[in-house]
């Protein structure tokens, strides 16, 4: 009714919940928002918008008891998680989870309550509760993103297989074979190749990589996927170098990119060679892609 509504509204507003924001959730619960809220006021904190300071004022207008109480727990996890997220975090370990509990008051959490709770969350709010298999310790993520993880593994795993990487270093091993100016490339493994393709570019360059160095550049030019990893002046720029000028030489077509503008500068300046970010080069807009495909890279391919 509309009385209801207005009583709604009014109350969501005297916690500080925005307008906008009550007049979608009773867009999309109608006259089952308030007596929702009644039974469970934390709800509101798994909204961006609201948050827990404004669902535990809701719970002390209801005379809802806030001592062990699961509903406040599941929210307080729930926050956690997502400020963990934002420091860069997909997961939460349940430690964590167990000691902000008992700082809100909790006072016997074990890992059963905290592995009750997080199951019991999962039906409720698409999370996802996973056990590293070496340390074996709990792990609680959003299920989107746990998802997106195990996806993308999975991605991974097949983009490294063996038979991908042949099919992958096939492409461009004619090209290879070019910069290399070998006159019988049949008396070359992939390797070999590899290694005559750098030692070529050290000799123009009239730089000598050392030994952890030209392991990862043969490496990045006969694997499809390549992680380099390294302390700041340990010769990752100088790896990159090598490697994109390789191809480049190689008339291999690649895309340098980088995060962020200042990232992609620097790209450039440490590579001479055109970089942009990746947003630019895959003709991301924000939104969408760009409708100019002469504008992405892969347009232009």
């Amino acid at each position: 009714s509309m009385v209801q509504k207005n009583q709604t509204i009014e109350l969501l507003g005297s916690i500080q919940v925005p307008t906008k924001t009550v007049r979608k959730l009773l867009t999309c619960y109608g006259g089952d928002l308030l007596p929702l809220l009644r039974k469970n006021p934390w709800e509101l904190s798994f909204l961006e918008e609201v948050g827990m300071a404004s669902a535990d004022a809701l719970a002390k207008v209801f005379n809802i008891s806030f001592h062990e109480n699961q509903n406040r727990a599941k929210a307080i996890a729930v926050s956690a998680l997502k400020e963990s997220m934002q420091n860069g975090d997909h997961f939460i370990y349940y430690e964590s989870v167990i000691a902000l509990l008992k700082n809100h008051g909790y006072k016997d959490v074990a890992t059963s309550f905290f592995v009750d709770l997080a199951k019991d969350m999962f039906k409720d709010h698409n999370l996802c509760l996973e056990q590293d298999p070496k340390s074996k310790r709990w792990m609680l993520y959003l299920k989107e993103i746990y998802d997106a993880e195990v996806s993308l593994a999975n991605f991974i795993k097949e983009y490294c297989s063996l038979s991908f990487r042949e099919a992958h270093f096939s492409k461009i091993k004619s090209r290879l074979i070019g910069y290399a100016g070998l006159q019988n490339p049949e008396d070359y493994n992939s390797k070999e190749l590899c290694e005559k393709c750098l030692a070529v570019w050290q000799d123009k360059n009239s730089i000598e990589l050392n030994e952890h160095q030209i392991a990862g550049v043969i490496s990045a030019l006969m694997n499809p996927l390549m992680v380099i990893c390294g302390l700041p002046g340990t010769g990752k720029t100088t790896m990159l170098r090598a490697v994109s000028s390789i191809l480049n030489d190689s008339r291999v077509t690649l895309a340098l990119m980088a995060p962020t503008g200042m990232a992609s500068m620097r790209l450039e300046g440490a590579t001479g060679l055109p970089a942009k970010t990746i947003h630019r080069t895959l003709g991301a807009s924000g939104e969408s892609f760009f409708s100019d495909e002469s504008e992405s890279y892969f347009g232009k391919t």
